[in-house]
């Protein structure tokens, strides 16, 4: 899951988006986000998709690059 975590914080920050944003579009609170995205809360299916799409990635792309880092680490 650290993978999938690490992708989803990469991204964000690579769209230059802040955690009090994404966690608004969500209904979150941000101290809530953040700890969805340390991995100190679940992230639901339908939560993780709402956030690719706030991230404006495609679930497919997402999981192509989660692949492609999981295989590098081995």
């Amino acid at each position: 899951m650290n993978i999938v975590l690490n992708t989803i914080r990469l991204t964000r920050l690579e769209k230059k988006l802040s955690q009090e944003y994404v966690a608004s579009k969500l209904n979150f609170t941000q101290s809530y986000y953040a700890k969805m995205e340390n991995g100190e809360a679940d992230i639901s299916v339908r939560n993780l998709l709402l956030l690719l799409d706030i991230l404006e990635i495609e679930p497919v792309d997402f999981f192509k690059e989660v692949k492609r880092k999981k295989k590098s680490q081995k």
